[in-house]
């Protein structure tokens, strides 16, 4: 109860400089394992790094379309603004040319619940929508689309944290209660097609009044919906506040995942999970010296991994192989950017069709797209 006051008195004093009915649990598929983050056995590799050739910036995008999204909420008590966010929908067919996309998203009106609602690009129209079944302090969420199926992550600030998995034509089939998330909200949500990870910092497991597990965790679902696996990465209360502050800081490749990790000291390191979250192997990375890595984020580009770190002073990038054997330095990629926006935080591309999650004139939030091709 300590533990959670203190986080909500966290939670109001970093608003201030802050700029920015639950269904049935899904069944256990496993036992839950709760392990140290690596196993004795598991190889520590040291970085070696290589330098690549400057990476050329790509073009920016002119959007022959964008459309504003319904307002978004604000709270003034905290300074939090509910995250929405953005994925691929249907790829461009007869029925939508340019294809579709999802997005999840809180209304300001408090009663409303969360939404995922499908977007047809070249209209601009709504087409489908689900209501998440959590209360409505529930407002913020990510999402992620894999195959047929979508799996959300739902949270309210500092407050229980949920996974819901839907088919690709919104009909929600399983919900889960994965724990109570710390106050700046889950740190990644990541999928490969068949297994979906989510890391977060917060409390994993509350099996009685007043014993908790706390700490930096990691949950998995199979391709049904059914949990898979739960495990405690990082138990130390510096270093999982360290890395559960950070965001989008987790990859799914091969039957893998990779989760990006941070000490005290900023140094940050890959760690290779297999999908029982057992550890394979990590990687230091070269990060010392930087400013901040807090920012830092960890994306996939093909086949390799991507490590950018957004220190104002020294911005920096890292391509690591899958198998955390080779690191190279590589200047940083410009974002994707589209014109008649000020910012775009999530952007996905579909064939020829790139779109983005941006902020519009006048900060509204709307959702930008073009062509790369005819």
């Amino acid at each position: 109860m300590k533990a959670r006051l203190l986080s909500t008195l966290l939670m109001i004093a970093l608003g201030a400089c802050s700029s920015h009915p639950t269904g049935p649990a899904a069944p256990n598929a496993t036992p839950v394992v709760v392990a140290p983050t690596l196993a004795p056995s598991a190889p520590v590799l040291a970085a070696s790094v290589a330098v690549a050739s400057p990476a050329a910036a790509p073009a920016p995008v002119s959007p022959k379309h964008t459309f504003v999204l319904p307002e978004k909420p604000f709270d003034k008590l905290t300074g939090f603004s509910p995250e929405a966010d953005l994925a691929k929908g249907q790829a461009p067919s007869a029925a939508h040319p340019s294809g579709t996309v999802l997005v999840a998203q809180d209304y300001a009106d408090a009663d409303k619940p969360i939404t995922i609602t499908e977007w047809d690009l070249e209209r601009g129209e709504a087409i489908a929508s689900a209501a998440l079944p959590f209360r409505s302090a529930v407002s913020s969420a990510r999402l992620v689309r894999s195959g047929d199926h979508i799996d959300v992550m739902a949270w309210a600030w500092n407050e229980d944290l949920h996974y819901a998995h839907l088919t690709s034509d919104l009909r929600i089939e399983l919900t889960d209660e994965i724990g109570t998330v710390a106050v700046w909200g889950p740190s990644a949500i990541a999928t490969d097609g068949q297994n979906t990870l989510i890391v977060t910092r917060g409390v994993m497991d509350e099996p009685s009044p007043g014993h908790y597990v706390e700490g930096f965790f990691a949950t998995t679902y199979d391709s049904r919906g059914v949990r898979v696996a739960k495990r405690m990465l990082l138990a130390d209360e510096a270093a999982s506040s360290r890395s559960g502050s950070m965001r989008d800081t987790a990859v799914a490749s091969r039957g893998s995942f990779y989760v990006l990790e941070s000490d005290v000291e900023d140094a940050l390191r890959i760690v290779q999970l297999g999908s029982d979250l057992r550890s394979v192997r990590s990687l230091a990375l070269p990060s010392k010296g930087y400013v901040d890595t807090r920012d830092a984020k960890l994306s996939l580009d093909g086949e390799r991994l991507v490590v950018s770190i957004h220190d104002p002073h020294a911005p920096a990038e890292f391509e690591v192989t899958l198998d955390l054997s080779r690191v190279t330095r590589r200047a940083p990629a410009a974002p994707i950017t589209f014109r008649g926006t000020s910012s775009c935080w999530r952007t996905v591309s579909m064939g020829p069709v790139r779109a983005g999650l941006c902020w519009c004139p006048h900060s509204t939030m709307c959702v930008a797209w073009d062509r790369t091709s005819p």
